[in-house]
This record gives C-alpha cells, sequence and structure tokens, in this order.
C-alpha cells in the first residue's frame, strides 16, 4: 500500500488578523511524501522538499530573507537538488514497539536570519489565545509595571514535598 502527498508549487502569505497587513510570505516547491506500507507490516517513509523560502514583509525590520538554501550547486545533478530530504525505514513491530532500521537526513546549508521582532510576530500570529504581551511591548517600546513583575517574579515548585517523618540522607549521618 501506497500513500502520497506531492505538489510542485505552493505559496502562503501569512497575514495579520484583520487580514491585511502581511507578517511573511512562505514558497515551497516539489514537495513530496510517500509513505509505503507493506505486507509484513513494515514501512517506509520519503519526505523531500527541492526548495524553501520564507521572506519577512514587516516594513521596518532588520532581515529582509528569513529563511533560504544558502547555496545549491550547478553541476549537482538535478534529481539530487534539494533542500531537505527525510527518509525512513521501519521493521514490523517487535511486542508492540516499532524499530527504526534506517533513519537518514539530508539538508543542504541553510541562511536563517531572524530578528526579535519577526520573532515575536511570530510567536503571536502561532498562538494568539498565548499571552504574548511582555514581547509585544517590547517591539513597541512601551514597557508596563506588568511585565516588569512577570520577569522578577519567582515561583516555587510543589513538585516534591518533603515528608516531615522522614530525615534525609545528611541528618542520618550526623546522627
Amino acid at each position: 500500500r501506497c500513500n502520497e502527498i506531492c505538489f510542485k508549487h505552493a505559496q502562503w502569505r501569512l497575514t495579520e488578523d484583520d487580514g491585511q497587513i502581511g507578517i511573511a510570505d512562505l514558497i515551497l516547491s516539489n514537495f513530496l511524501y510517500t509513505k509505503n506500507s507493506k505486507s509484513d507490516e513494515s514501512v517506509e517513509h520519503l519526505l523531500e522538499l527541492g526548495y524553501i523560502r520564507i521572506n519577512n514583509l514587516i516594513p521596518t525590520d532588520v532581515y529582509k530573507c528569513i529563511l533560504c538554501p544558502t547555496e545549491i550547486q550547478r553541476d549537482m545533478p538535478i534529481d539530487h537538488k534539494r533542500v531537505l530530504r527525510v527518509f525512513c525505514r521501519e521493521r514490523s513491530p517487535v511486542g508492540g514497539i516499532s524499530v527504526k532500521e534506517h533513519f537518514e537526513v539530508n539538508v543542504v546549508p541553510i541562511t536563517i536570519a531572524i530578528s526579535k521582532k519577526f520573532y515575536s510576530t511570530m510567536l503571536k500570529f502561532c498562538f494568539p489565545d498565548r499571552d504574548t504581551t511582555a514581547y509585544v511591548e517590547e517591539i513597541d517600546g512601551k514597557p508596563s509595571k506588568k511585565s516588569k513583575t512577570k520577569k522578577h517574579e519567582k515561583k516555587e515548585s510543589s513538585f516534591y514535598v518533603k515528608n516531615p517523618t522522614e530525615k534525609d540522607d545528611a541528618e542520618i549521618v550526623s546522627e
């Protein structure tokens, strides 16, 4: 049995909540994912990505290209021009536990340039319900009292609760 997902070119624009202001453009091309399930319950996964690029659309930010391949050599054979290739071969489960026979990741050199402003904007985009006011206020340059108290506030962990009847090793040795 073989499952396959592939597309030649995809382009997304990530925007603010209003849908008007762009945050980033994401370009993917030559995407291929295949999953081959064999009769002995072994499985092979293959993921290939030919090209990826993320452009920053925030107007006053320092970096305009957030992520892109550093270089793809011209003398490389056309079928090997991949930014990312992940291959995994799983044997049939042993006692219900999957066994990875082969796991391979190939990545070309990638340039990543992320500013704090872009990071904070993407954090707000990905997790809109999460309280990101400390990050947003830092971008605006208007820190509030609320964000300052959060930074200096310390919490005690209640994971381990000391039993008053038990003595620790140091108390036992000193007796």
